[in-house]
């Protein structure tokens, strides 16, 4: 029987994500505006009745997103709250960011992430939109962004 590694739990958690997988976009709040990076993929799912508990965080209409680690932009580490996630079209605020709950052996496979919100584009707000490309150079270093 083979060794139950992150490597292996990796693999079966891309396999039974990647078919549930939707896209989504995700925008870095840089202080005077947004960087948009090309899109991911992470599993997106509302809370069910279930999940809401009176005087708790989650709230209906909430949604949670399973987002593999390898999604994240590796010039990040984490979403902060004032980072959006933008799914349809609709702009959600991050409410948790939990990079616990799926690790195995101190290593994180998957982020747990809280959103609520849903709203169409804020007037006035400017989203810069990068390329693959683009990403690309800020990952290796040429280039940055304001």
């Amino acid at each position: 029987m083979p060794e139950f590694n992150a490597g292996i739990f990796d693999l079966m958690y891309k396999q039974f994500l990647g078919p549930l997988s939707r896209e989504i976009l995700l925008a870095f709040n840089n202080g005077t505006n947004f960087t948009v990076y090309p899109p991911r993929t992470a599993w997106v799912d509302g809370y069910r009745d279930k999940d809401i508990i009176p005087g708790g965080s989650i709230e209906q209409g909430d949604v949670r997103v399973v987002m593999l680690v390898d999604q994240l932009p590796s010039i990040y580490t984490e979403m902060r709250t004032k980072d959006r996630i933008i799914i349809d079209n609709k702009y959600y605020s991050i409410i948790n960011w939990d990079p616990y709950t799926r690790t195995i052996g101190g290593q994180g496979l998957a982020y747990n992430i809280h959103l609520r919100g849903g709203g169409t584009y804020i007037p006035g707000v400017i989203y810069n939109i990068i390329t693959e490309a683009e990403e690309l150079l800020i990952t290796e270093g040429y280039m940055v962004t304001e």
